[in-house]
Parts: C-alpha cells; sequence; structure tokens
C-alpha cells in the first residue's frame, strides 16, 4: 500500500519529526511520502480510515497520542508499529535509544537539562522562526538531524558492547582504562563511568589516544617524553593542555603510525 502523505501539525515538534521519519524509512510504501501540516484542533472524523494518509501527533488516530495513550507520544506509537522489520539488531538498537530520547523530551523530562537552549527542540524553534514559520523547514532539518543521529548512536551501541572488553587499571593520574574498539566517543564514555584517563586504539593499530579529563590536574609530559624516546618513527600529537597525546586518526592521515604494542602505552601511565 502505497503511503501518499503523512499529515501533522503545524510547526511539528521533535516528536512529530521523529514519528514521520520512522515512517518514512520503514514503513512500506512510504518513503516518498509528502509531509503536510494542518493546525493542531483539526478535526477529522476517521483519522485511520484512508491507509494512504497517516497522521501523527493530531486527529486522535492510531500514531497520536493525545486520545489518551498516557505514557506513550506519537514516535513511541510509531515505534511500536514499525520496530519488527528493523533487521539489523545493531540499527534497531540505536532506533530505540533516539526513539527512548524522543519520548524524555516530548513528556517534558528534559526541560531542566543543562544548555537547554542549545538543545535539538531549541534548534527547531529557531530554524521556524528563521525561515518566516515555514514547518517545512523545520522538518526537513530534523531528518539530517536524526539521520546524523542515527549513525552517532549506532557508534554508542558498538561502544557499548565493545565496553565489556575494557581493561580498568589504577594509573598514576588516577583510575583508567583501556579499550581496542572501532567506535568513537570512548573518551567520554569512559569520563560518565568515572575514569580521569583515558587510552583507546582502533584494532589495526593506526589511531592511538591517550586522554585525560578536563579539570584533573592530570599533565601527561612525562609520558611523550618517553613515547619521544620509545617511539621515535611515530608522530604523536601533544596538546596544549597537557592531557592529550594522539597518533593517527583521520585530523593526521599523513602521521606515522606507533608501532609500540597498546600493552606498552598502558604500562607508560601506570
Amino acid at each position: 500500500m502505497t503511503v501518499k502523505r503523512i499529515i501533522t501539525h503545524i510547526r511539528p515538534h521533535l516528536d512529530d519529526i521523529c514519528a514521520a521519519w520512522l515512517l518514512k524509512r520503514y514503513q512500506p510504501g512510504a518513503e516518498n511520502a509528502a509531509l503536510e501540516f494542518l493546525p493542531a484542533d483539526r478535526r477529522v472524523s476517521e483519522p485511520d480510515a484512508d491507509l494512504g494518509i497517516i497522521y501523527v501527533g493530531m486527529a486522535r488516530g492510531r500514531f497520536d497520542e493525545h486520545k489518551g495513550d498516557v505514557g506513550d507520544c506519537a514516535t513511541t506509537l510509531v515505534h511500536k508499529a514499525i520496530k519488527g522489520r528493523i533487521a539489523d539488531p545493531e540499527e534497531a538498537a540505536a532506533i530505540a535509544k533516539i526513539v527512548a530520547w524522543v519520548l524524555e523530551e516530548d513528556t517534558g523530562k528534559l526541560n531542566a537539562v543543562a544548555y537547554r537552549e542549545f538543545t535539538v527542540p531549541m534548534v527547531f524553534q529557531g530554524e521556524y522562526e528563521r525561515t518566516g514559520r515555514d514547518s517545512s523547514a523545520v522538518a526537513e532539518l530534523g531528518y539530517r538531524l536524526l539521520d546524523a543521529l542515527l549513525v552517532s548512536e549506532r557508534n554508542m551501541v558498538r561502544l557499548e558492547t565493545a565496553w565489556a572488553k575494557r581493561q580498568e587499571f589504577q594509573s598514576r593520574y588516577g583510575r583508567a582504562v583501556a579499550l581496542v574498539s572501532t567506535a568513537r566517543e570512548i573518551d567520554s564514555y569512559g569520563y560518565a563511568h568515572g575514569f580521569d584517563l583515558v587510552l583507546y586504539m582502533n584494532p589495526d593499530g593506526s589511531y592511538r589516544n591517550i586522554r585525560g579529563r578536563a579539570g584533573t590536574d592530570i599533565d601527561l609530559t612525562a609520558v611523550h617524553e618517553a613515547l619521544a624516546k620509545e617511539d621515535p618513527t611515530a608522530t604523536w600529537y601533544f596538546h596544549h593542555t597537557k592531557k592529550l597525546l594522539i597518533c593517527g586518526g583521520e585530523l593526521a592521515p599523513d602521521a606515522k603510525p606507533s608501532q609500540l604494542p597498546f600493552e606498552r602505552l598502558i604500562e607508560l601511565v601506570r
């Protein structure tokens, strides 16, 4: 069945945009559906009667929580309908993370977070005003952000899986953790779990990172000096904060990789 139109209210919220995004990705026949906007109070006598039209977040249909679905939002209602179609387990887990975040936002649980003015809903508000109150512009921006967020959340799923193989140890700089993984944001994840120093390397050894948590008095000068002696052919970048040592990576594709075993890097910071 071809879905010709997805309809939500004027000035769509994150919840409504995400619901439409999920439908266009996972609902068969909806990938090319046009997104249209109506006043939020528009009455529709039988919102689910025409299978070629799907209402989200309005009209009291199956994907509108306002009909009495306490604890749900438009996104969670759509997710329940389409989650069985997501074949890739990693993608399914990433989508579940996004849906949980949208529900928290839609139910007001994130209204008091730090730096609220820099969050996605506030960006949408700014885009709506910037474009002369253009609901389509907000939705298009939302689709792009959600596409990018899906990539990031897939990375987080990989990181959470890899985290089980971490090495925890006490270093001269405080609690430390080391991990070999292709995932990104390992340092932030480590800090969030109470570590002061994070070491990680990708499996082929072309990227290595030793990073101390901001706000500490960590000074990696001694480690940098040791690397200069033991690993002189490698291109190690020592950040001016003295808390970061990097070898390789996308920002320095011509860097000469380190030849030191990962276990030796761990020994240097103990």
